[in-house]
């Protein structure tokens, strides 16, 4: 059994008995709404950005910045109608980066000191939708411009969805207020189902859409399930980014710090020799237009503004699977990314990457839809494609392997079919990536050193098979783990950094009783079950085969369309691609597995789709039940909702434990570290925080130099500083990693009272000093 290919329709149809009304002479809003509306649209954003210090224009401004722009351009390039809505927000991020990279770079030659301040980022944004107005209205509408957009107000079903991200908004500040005091080692702070909590309510919500949509999808249209898929993917998101006092995440700190200075400065610096973040415009020109167009801080932009950008990739990938898929199995192709653990757990804490996934998952739709002008298609993948170079590196370098691999097969077919277009389309978008990359990371911004460290770690190491696999462990199960950081005893990770400091550190002094206080075990995690692992694990090898077979077929099939087969060699080498990350530790230091499964997943999800799809016809119900346990099995996995129960789990639902102590940041703890940093002694002198405690410092004072992770008294320096943070003084624990060795073990709290003086305290941080 077949099934065509059609579009997704994410735009609401008019009513069958609907009959446009002819319109009058002169009568603008009836001859050309769109226009109209759009029109008032740029006038709003002009008359709000005066009002930003109010939250009701900040966040109609938002809306409309984030939107409005991106509607614009894919009219003006004559798009599809139904990709309107699923392209609006990364369209409308093309057009913001590209109105503030024109307006930093010719601002400063006509003595715009500050180009990335309000009046001269309005304009600049103005000029551009202005001159995209134009065009459009130039234009005949490719639909009756009564068709859709309008008829969004009338569709109060939607307002059912908004429910679940606002629960889990709820619920996460719940959480935080409940965390406030201090935290609750190990045990889940009004996070339980008994006391009702929120955040358990709202994961439950989640759950429930998805497996409704899958169950439902028979008698809902595409815009409620696309308005379904962008609900749970934002309450999935919100639940892990407003966690925390402050910024939540790994990577952010470090963004966030980018994000400042631009914002600060009115203007970004392109030329940044070795830094890797600072060149990306995704952490910097981006949210300092943000911040001056509705006067939204950068810490709202972090914490709620980009995982509700990021939330349209779920749609986006809905929108491409409907490309060849009935709405039940595309849907489940996307509920699929959002259970992912990566999705929720660390997408919020890597804004670099949120924005840079939205574009490229609309650059794998624009390359898989029916346009009719080759122009139009080619303007848009290009531009895509320069967006995704200029917001995050690794994901270009992972989108060039993906599009590589569909672009060798897809051209080998077309030399025996001769249809060239696909090829063309996937060649233009690799091209532009590769030569995009290559330009804006060395002649641009000089900032490659991120594939010098690459190449430097092929040279020394080579392809290192499963280093992490521990002794007495077959392939097998070393494949399973994974490359994970092994965990160590305090006893072996003791013996491994005095080794270091030893040989690399010679000119670090400790205190002569040192040894005297050996570290000790505690908090050390138990070993990796196999059989806790084989569910979800074993879940996730079903969802490869299925894509894995798909892929096969669709790029054997006689009867495969061009643009099907381009499918299903992307798939192959996303599959491909994959495997050699985790089998690789040096392909896996250079990009972490994790987030390149979420990428990769893009084009997965439809292979599994499709194998579902014509599983369903053999065995409808049996398919739909399979559909929904993996879907229901995945996110009560990965969203820790299983361990709410237990009080163990992820932050979005636990007020203790490691993924606790990693993620939640106290605001007194940054505050400890800004009291730290504006020591003028402590610039010249050694810092010593461990592993989550170098997060905080760096938030606070952007300092990364001569910041060492080791709280082990025998290569502590006598005249060091040392920043304690509440999981450090409150819980007695330290996590440390040197060497690719992570250990657990004691604060050395005894030592630090008998040869340190405490400086500085609060409370929840605290800072030793002799």
């Amino acid at each position: 059994m077949t099934t065509a290919t059609k579009y997704v329709d994410l735009t609401p149809r008019a009513n069958s008995h609907h009959r446009p009304a002819s319109a009058a002479p002169g009568d603008l809003l009836s001859a050309r709404p769109d226009v109209v509306l759009a029109a008032a649209g740029l006038v709003a954003i002009a008359a709000l950005v005066p009002l930003r210090a109010s939250w009701a224009a900040q966040v109609v401004l938002l809306a409309l910045v984030l939107t409005l722009p991106g509607v614009l351009l894919v009219r003006a390039l004559r798009l599809p109608a139904p990709l309107t809505l699923p392209l609006s927000v990364p369209g409308s991020l093309l057009v913001l980066l590209t109105s503030g990279l024109a307006v930093n770079t010719v601002g400063p030659p006509l003595g715009i000191e500050a180009p990335l301040r309000p009046v001269p980022v309005l304009v600049a944004l103005e000029l551009v939708g202005v001159a995209l107005l134009a065009i459009v209205a130039t234009r005949t509408p490719a639909v009756d411009p009564h068709y859709g957009w309008t008829r969004l107000l009338g569709r109060w079903d939607l307002l059912a969805p908004a429910v679940v991200p606002l629960v889990a908004l709820l619920g996460a500040l719940r959480l935080n207020a409940a965390d406030s005091g201090s935290p609750t080692s190990g045990v889940v702070a009004a996070g339980t189902v008994v006391t009702g909590s929120l955040a358990v309510v709202g994961a439950v919500l989640v759950l429930a859409a998805l497996v409704g949509g899958i169950v439902g999808a028979r008698r809902a249209d595409d815009v409620l399930l696309g308005a379904t898929l962008y609900a749970a993917g934002l309450a999935v998101l919100w639940s892990f980014s407003l966690r925390a006092e402050s910024i939540y995440g790994y990577d952010v700190m470090t963004e966030f710090r980018k994000m400042i200075e631009t914002i600060d400065a009115g203007w970004w610096n392109a030329f940044r020799p070795g830094d890797a973040y600072g060149a990306m415009l995704s952490v910097t020109v981006l949210p300092a237009q943000l911040n001056a167009l509705s006067g939204v801080s950068a810490e709202i932009l972090v914490k709620v503004v980009f995982p509700a950008v990021f939330a349209t990739t779920p749609v986006i990938v809905y929108a491409l699977c409907r490309r060849f898929l009935r709405p039940r199995w595309a849907f489940l192709g996307a509920a699929l990314l959002v259970v992912q653990p990566n999705f929720g757990q660390q997408m919020p804490g890597l804004a670099k990457q949120e924005i840079g996934f939205a574009l490229f998952a609309a650059l794998l739709l624009v390359l898989v839809s029916r346009v009719a002008s080759r122009v139009s298609q080619a303007v848009f993948v290009v531009l895509l494609a320069l967006g995704v170079v200029v917001t995050h590196y690794s994901s270009t370098y992972f989108g060039i392997v993906i599009l590589g691999g569909g672009l060798v097969i897809t051209a080998v077919a077309a030399v025996f079919t001769h249809r060239w277009r696909q090829v063309v389309m996937v060649g233009l978008a690799t091209f532009t990536l590769v030569v995009g990359a290559g330009l804006w990371n060395t002649t641009v911004t000089h900032s490659s050193s991120n594939l010098s460290d690459a190449a430097l770690g092929f040279e020394v190491s080579g392809f290192d098979l499963l280093p992490n696999r521990a002794i007495g462990d077959d392939l097998l199960t070393g494949y399973i783990k994974g490359n994970t950081t092994p965990q160590i005893s305090a006893a072996q990770y003791e013996q491994l950094v005095t080794g270091i400091y030893g040989t690399d550190r010679r000119y670090i002094l400790p205190v002569p009783d040192a040894a005297a206080y050996p570290i000790t075990d505690v908090g050390t995690a138990a070993p990796v079950s196999i059989g806790q692992l084989l569910v979800g694990f074993g879940l996730q090898q079903i969802a490869y085969l299925m894509a894995g077979v798909a892929a096969l077929v669709l790029v054997l099939r006689r009867r495969s369309s061009p643009t099907e087969r381009l499918v299903g060699s992307m798939i192959l080498g996303s599959v491909v691609a994959l495997a050699m990350l985790r089998l690789s530790g040096t392909l896996a230091a250079a990009y972490n597995q994790d987030r390149a499964l979420l990428q990769a997943l893009m084009v997965l999800v439809v292979g599994v789709g499709w194998s579902a799809q014509r599983l369903s016809s053999w065995r409808p119900r049996v398919t739909t039940v399979g559909a929904v346990v993996m879907v229901g099995a995945l996110f009560a996995l990965n969203s820790s909702l299983l361990g709410s129960f237990s009080g163990a789990g992820r932050i979005n639902l636990a007020g203790g434990g490691e993924d606790f102590q990693r993620f939640y940041t106290y605001r007194a703890e940054v505050t400890a570290a800004r009291w730290l940093g504006d020591q003028a002694a402590s610039r010249r002198q050694v810092v010593y925080a461990d592993r989550y405690g170098t997060l905080r410092f760096l938030l606070g004072t952007g300092r990364q130099v001569g910041v060492f992770p080791e709280l082990v008294p025998k290569v502590i320096d006598k005249s060091a500083w040392i920043y304690a943070t509440s999981a450090n003084t409150r819980e007695g624990e330290v996590r440390s990693q040197t060497a690719g060795q992570m250990a657990s073990y004691g604060f050395p709290s005894a030592f630090l009272d008998r040869h340190f003086d405490v400086v500085y305290t609060n409370g929840t941080s605290t800072v030793y000093h002799r």
